[in-house]
């Protein structure tokens, strides 16, 4: 701690000192907790915070690898057939900001909708029911903001009146709300709804809004999972599919 500007001394865990169960955890100098780490470090200098409660929803997230054939899927369905407004949201730790392959997925559906993260940017293609393609970029970079495995919050929300699309993270507009087309969009795709294709890192959830304000359409948590290669949302009902060597990480 020298140097430091806090040199309160981190929690003490003893060592050849207590007898079992030493400090719950059954072995000497290891200590349960209940929450998880929430500590930052900015300019050298670490800030102790208690972090959220170890549970389902804060232990347990999907682990992607960055090929194409693992991901998780759900089957197409009316409600995540959306042609107005729409708002993805994803709760993720990615492995690599900066140098992310350029075709990461976040969602997508095959011949319809997509999010991706690339190293300049966010990036969200969708396509017009009246024909043709809109690409529309975020003007900041991810990486600008976040560090390698940093958990955040990435929010693409599209006006289907205005065309405009406003990406944000962690609550905080990232760069300029971005002018598109305007129009509803193609709901005539019957391609499955697919998470982190060729996303290396983390997805703890992830949600797809019909309407910016309005009704969740498709709902995938990690914490609903239990066993197997399948479960049900608990948001929504819809079957998610674990393929490839895609995993669920229970670490609670």
């Amino acid at each position: 701690v020298t140097g430091q500007s806090n040199q309160n001394p981190s929690e003490y865990v003893s060592s050849g000192v207590l007898s079992a169960p030493y400090h719950g955890a059954n072995v000497d100098s290891v200590q349960y907790f209940n929450t998880l780490n929430a500590n930052t470090v900015s300019s050298n200098v670490v800030t102790e915070t208690t972090g959220a409660l170890i549970n389902s929803s804060t232990a347990q997230f999907a682990q992607l690898t960055g090929v194409s054939g693992d991901n998780f899927s759900t089957p197409d369905s009316v409600a995540a057939s959306i042609t107005g407004d729409t708002l993805h949201r994803f709760d993720v730790a990615l492995t690599d900001y900066t140098t992310m392959p350029s075709n990461s997925e976040l969602m997508s559906q095959l011949s319809g909708n997509y999010i991706y993260v690339l190293p300049t940017s966010i990036r969200a293609f969708y396509v017009l029911d009246v024909g043709g393609t809109i690409q529309i970029n975020s003007t900041a970079r991810l990486d600008s903001i976040l560090s390698s495995g940093q958990r955040a919050i990435i929010e693409v929300a599209r006006n289907s009146i205005t065309g405009d699309v406003t990406f944000s993270v962690n609550g905080v507009q990232l760069g300029a709300v971005v002018s598109g087309t305007s129009g509803v969009l193609d709901a005539s795709t019957t391609s499955s709804v697919l998470l982190g294709r060729q996303l290396a890192g983390r997805i703890y959830s992830a949600q797809v809004y019909d309407g910016i304000d309005g009704t969740l359409a498709v709902d995938f948590d990690a914490g609903d999972y239990e066993s197997g290669s399948t479960w049900a949302s608990s948001g929504t009902g819809e079957t998610w599919t674990i393929n490839g060597n895609a995993s669920i990480y229970q670490g609670y």
